[in-house]
């Protein structure tokens, strides 16, 4: 079974790889969506890519600012080694001839073909795709949209099929893992959640206070402060009451 391979660099555009994960992962399922940290230790990273990129249907290329240019420690272009893993990820699907996406963020343009690698230079007339950052509110919009782009060729999120344990005839899938995303409305509740949480504890505490401080002026407060606290608190009782 096919999926969404996410190809990026980790310098400069982790964030945008994972959020983007994250948001195709609740539109398609975790089995087919796959990004290289689903890599286990002690596997072969360079099989699981190679693997992953092999039975994909899209590969999404992130492109940032820094993509194009992007340096070794030696000083040299990763792009011009023949090993640097976007390349061999991008090569490896264009190969194939799986459909590829540029996705541009934070700003970036695309890469020309005479700046590229030969071997990746039809990149260059692929039709990019603009992701706005998630900070900006164009973000759901944009990812509404490249959702409904890739269900062109990836099948929707099924809850029934995924509860259902493989379909026969299916011989490899994006390896499964624990979902990170959880959907927008839910996290959305959970913080509300929380600060309801917090304010009720809040609240606790300053009437337990004004209990005390109504009780000890009750006891030992002159008849006027007695009277003036009664005054105070009684509306609320009568209040509560009602309740």
């Amino acid at each position: 079974m096919g999926g969404v391979f996410i190809s990026y660099r980790r310098q400069d555009s982790q964030g945008f790889a994972g959020r983007l994960e994250e948001g195709l992962v609740e539109r398609f399922g975790d089995a087919k969506v796959f990004r290289d940290v689903e890599i286990r230790p002690g596997d072969d990273y360079t099989v699981a890519l190679r693997e992953a990129v092999s039975v994909c249907d899209v590969l999404l290329a992130v492109i940032s600012r820094g993509w194009l240019h992007a340096r070794t420690l030696a000083g040299t272009r990763r792009l011009n080694q023949t090993d640097d893993w976007v390349r061999v990820e991008i090569e490896t699907a264009l190969d194939r001839g799986v459909r590829v996406i540029p996705v541009l963020v934070g700003g970036a343009e695309m890469p020309p073909a005479d700046q590229l690698p030969a071997s990746l230079a039809p990149l260059a007339s692929r039709q990019a795709f603009v992701l706005a950052d998630r900070r900006d509110g164009q973000w759901v919009e944009d990812m509404d949209r490249l959702g409904a782009l890739l269900a062109e060729t990836v099948a929707p999120l099924d809850v029934a099929s995924e509860t259902a344990g493989p379909v026969r005839g299916i011989t490899w899938e994006f390896p499964r893992r624990r979902s990170r995303s959880t959907p927008w409305l839910a996290r959305l509740g959970k913080r509300l959640l929380e600060k309801l949480a917090v304010l009720l504890r809040q609240a606790l505490g300053l009437g337990a206070l004004l209990a005390v401080a109504y009780y000890v002026v009750l006891q030992v407060g002159s008849p006027n402060a007695k009277h003036t606290v009664n005054r105070l608190v009684q509306p609320l009782l009568d209040w509560i009451g009602s309740l």
